[in-house]
């Protein structure tokens, strides 16, 4: 399989992409073809279009030949190359973890996901031992792509339908998983939310976020005892990670006024308000305090109303706040914090008025 570079190469001039494609196809049926995808993915030498091209490739297979499809006759990849797979993959994410290498790593991750989905914990129970050993508070790539590995299995957890297996699953992962984490929680938000680290700011806002989404996914389906032993720690007024993250204010992670994509700063507050609404629906009965989401919704209120977040990329936050004041209306539980005509006055005047009127950007669209 020397020429497996080539004929990557030669899948990107539209003259030889079909024979190159055909060949590459009779190769994938030859034992060990995954794992040499896999080491062009990881040669530095190779042109970055070629290592790309070798990394979606090994997720595709992944997707669609790690177990046998019903549909196709295609055979599924060898038990003795997923043996390997399994034991290579994590180390390839982890070797991958400079950030010129985030494309490629995204590819790693996915097929981590993939396969995980099937094999995990059955055939690959130490997985998450695996995870766990590459977090670490300095190596800062490192522990980011370990996230974002954790978070590509788990995500899917917020919409699973319930059952034994699933539950079983997290389970396995919260025994291993859950107390590491809530530690790399706290020690990271810890250096950026007390200002006591000044460098590297965009890539701790990543791990913040890779972190808040992993909160998320590790509570969706029930509330593990570790998270409800430590729920003053994230909630509690002023001084909990959410408020504080809610008022974390860098100008270096600003986004551009007219870019759509939500900056970091959103992104993270965003997350924080999708938990909080999440927990008043779900947990609700939990804050007997009723100070503990009468301080988001105060926050909130100054998010929505203040008019610094009004640049297109903030629209998500914008929404996602307006949500959860949405969702503490219904619920009737908060309804104290409602009664005051001013308040309601204050909501129509300072919330509802100014996020119907259009801004320039909508008005240049209309106009076009």
């Amino acid at each position: 399989m020397a020429d497996l570079s080539t004929l990557f190469r030669a899948t990107f001039d539209p003259q030889t992409r079909k024979q190159a494609e055909a060949a590459l196809e009779q190769y994938s049926l030859q034992p060990g073809f995954a794992l040499h995808l896999l080491t062009i993915t990881l040669d530095g030498g190779q042109d970055r279009a070629v290592r790309l091209a070798a990394g979606i490739y090994l997720k595709n297979i992944a997707r669609k030949r790690w177990i046998q499809d019903p549909e196709d006759d295609t055979s599924p990849i060898a038990e003795e190359d997923k043996v390997r797979l399994r034991q290579h993959l994590i180390p390839a994410m982890i070797s991958l973890s400079q950030p010129t290498d985030k494309a490629l790593r995204a590819q790693i991750a996915e097929s981590v996901s993939l396969v995980a989905a099937v094999d995990f914990p059955s055939e690959w129970p130490n997985l998450f031992d695996e995870l766990v050993s590459s977090l670490s508070p300095t190596a800062l790539h490192q522990t980011l792509a370990v996230l974002e590995t954790a978070h590509s299995i788990c995500g899917p957890w917020r919409s699973a339908i319930r059952s034994d297996t699933l539950y079983s699953m997290i389970n396995i992962v919260l025994e291993r998983f859950a107390t590491p984490f809530l530690e790399v929680f706290r020690v990271f938000s810890t250096e950026i939310l007390d200002g006591k680290v000044e460098s590297d700011l965009d890539i701790r806002g990543q791990i913040s976020l890779r972190l808040l989404q992993l909160y998320y996914d590790l509570v969706a389906q029930d509330l593990p005892p570790q998270f409800e032993d430590s729920l003053a720690s994230f909630f509690t007024p002023t001084t909990g990670w959410f408020p504080k993250y809610l008022q974390w204010d860098r100008k270096e992670l600003y986004g551009e006024p007219d870019d759509t994509t939500p900056s970091l700063l959103s992104s993270v507050k965003t997350t924080v308000l999708e938990i909080v609404e999440f927990f008043t629906l779900r947990y609700g009965e939990l804050f007997t305090d009723s100070s503990v989401i009468s301080n988001f919704i105060q926050t909130v209120w100054v998010i929505v109303s203040g008019g610094a977040y009004s640049s297109v990329g903030d629209d998500g936050l914008v929404a996602q706040s307006m949500r959860l004041l949405s969702t503490t209306i219904k619920s009737g539980q908060y309804k104290s914090i409602y009664d005051d005509n001013n308040a309601l006055e204050e909501l129509v005047r300072g919330i509802v008025v100014p996020n119907v009127q259009l801004r320039d950007h909508e008005v240049e669209q209309f106009e076009d």
